[in-house]
């Protein structure tokens, strides 16, 4: 998939959180990092456009540009599912803590908590349709005939496969019925 090409960003910090990505993105996938530096372009635009005062690392604070950011995020238009809320707040903690590492700033690993961090919601199971006809052991039965097969003589002495009758495909339905049964 050929995705459009975005000038650089235009921050003074622009610079130190590349190579901060850069650093931890060393060993994981192209669509992680991409990831990574869209959560950078996202903060830095913020950053640019609420806050253009903020020139160096030493400048961030907590009130206002953290929770700024992340309140923008809550607020945007269309809405951001809590999914992709929760994945932008969790790439920008580890490229803090890079930054608050490589630039000697411990105050900047703790600008984003992990209580600011929301649970993912909890979502149920499908429920199983054991005995409709699209059923799960109408499948399982279906695709173990297919498996058992019993060679045949046909005329002229060669094998040809068959399938096994349904009394005994029956048998064996009733016989995964009862095992699943006693799981």
């Amino acid at each position: 998939m050929n995705r459009v090409r975005r000038p650089p960003l235009q921050h003074p910090l622009a610079l130190l959180f590349d190579r901060a990505v850069d650093s931890l993105c060393v060993a994981l996938s192209d669509e992680t990092i991409r990831h990574y530096r869209g959560t950078v372009r996202n903060f830095l635009s913020y950053l640019g456009a609420d806050h253009p005062g903020v020139q160096r690392l030493d400048q961030l604070r907590r009130e206002p540009h953290i929770l700024g950011w992340m309140s923008r995020l809550h607020s945007q238009v269309p809405p951001l599912g809590t999914t992709s809320y929760i994945i932008r707040l969790i790439t920008l903690r580890p490229i803090l803590n890079e930054l608050a590492w490589t630039e000697q700033l411990p105050e900047l690993a703790h600008l984003l908590r992990r209580e600011d961090i929301p649970r993912a919601p909890q979502r149920l199971p499908r429920p199983t349709n054991w005995l409709g006809p699209n059923s799960f052991l109408n499948s399982l039965i279906s695709s173990a005939a297919k498996t058992f097969r019993v060679p045949r003589k046909d005329f002229h002495g060669h094998s040809r496969p068959s399938r096994i009758n349904s009394c005994s495909r029956n048998s064996f339905a009733a016989t995964i019925w009862v095992a699943m049964s006693s799981c």
